[in-house]
């Protein structure tokens, strides 16, 4: 998806629901034009003078392909990388799924909620609306791949996810960590169907234990999540946390996930905030929290604590979704 489609989303929300399967078909498409270029880069610009350095090829025909997904990114990553024949690691920041349960427990979506309330008055015709628009979805995202046990062969993953998060719930992050038959390390919160597994002498992984890892970053002086389709707390949204913290990144790189980008250059560390990426522009936002003394993950993910005291739901809760 783009900016682009954006005129076409806002009409299909505003009057025609019928035309929602653009919207997966873009998705798929997406997914596509992504095996497409790594193809062409491997077979086609690696011989390019451009993409030479010193006359030699930088990059061969067999150079792995690692995926790097945040937000969005994580929600789709699932699916991208188990139907792309080039990608065998990946990196999911925040993922979730699936949508139709993202959805209404996301801040982001409030805006586009009160336009398709324009054709959908009643609550319980929307839940239904969004249970049958996930179908059409399946193809387009995370969900429609994860019953494709022929896809999963030889992919690997790190799913971080944030408790507290207010944009992509962690309980879809719990849900696609199940699918993907996802291990995590001892931590002192049960998370259900998601095992608990020793790491190995080196803090890794330990080879074919398990095609997934799943981190959580726990915040103190957070609600918990709430049980109806409601967002997490405005006021310590955790969602931009995990990936503005260096230790977070650096999990990614240290199994082996997101290497190349390093090695390529486009990834710099920021002296101002030593961050990566970088993460001037959230200072502000991360001063609120100060990092405690629990642990979490292979490289030892520490939580974050909010300083500022009770945290409240965010406001106008009743009019994001009204209750049968």
């Amino acid at each position: 998806m783009s900016k682009f489609d954006l005129p076409i989303i806002f009409k299909i929300l505003l009057n025609d629901l019928s035309a929602f399967k653009v919207v997966p078909a873009q998705l798929l498409q997406g997914f596509v034009n992504g095996a497409c270029g790594i193809w062409y880069m491997r077979n086609m610009l690696r011989t390019d003078s451009s993409f030479k350095s010193g006359g030699s090829e930088i990059f061969s025909s067999s150079t792995p392909a690692y995926f790097y997904g945040v937000s969005m990114g994580g929600v789709l990553g699932a699916g991208y990388t188990l139907s792309s024949p080039y990608l065998a690691r990946s990196v999911l920041s925040v993922p979730g799924t699936p949508f139709a349960l993202l959805l209404m427990r996301s801040l982001d979506f409030k805006s586009y909620l009160k336009i398709l309330k324009i054709q959908i008055l009643r609550p319980t015709h929307l839940r239904l609306a969004m249970s049958l628009m996930q179908q059409l979805w399946d193809p387009g995202e995370s969900s429609g791949w994860l019953g494709h046990n022929a896809s999963f062969s030889g992919k690997r993953f790190l799913i971080q996810a944030a408790e507290g998060d207010a944009q992509v719930s962690i309980i879809g992050a719990d849900i696609l960590a199940r699918a993907l038959g996802a291990v995590r390390f001892s931590s002192p919160r049960h998370k259900y169907g998601i095992a608990e597994v020793a790491p190995a002498a080196d803090g890794y992984l330990q080879e074919g234990q398990a095609r997934a890892l799943f981190t959580e970053f726990y915040y103190e002086g957070v609600q918990p999540q709430p049980q109806f389709n409601l967002p997490a707390a405005e006021a310590t949204d955790s969602h931009e946390l995990p990936r503005r913290d260096d230790r977070g990144f650096r999990q990614g790189t240290s199994c082996r996930l997101v290497a190349q980008m390093d090695v390529l250059g486009l990834i710099s560390q920021c002296q101002q905030c030593n961050l990566m990426p970088c993460g001037c522009e959230r200072r502000k936002h991360l001063s609120r929290f100060s990092i405690s003394e629990k642990t979490r993950g292979a490289d030892r993910i520490r939580g974050i604590r909010g300083s500022e005291g009770s945290v409240k739901h965010c406001d106008g809760e009743e009019e994001y979704l009204e209750r049968v």
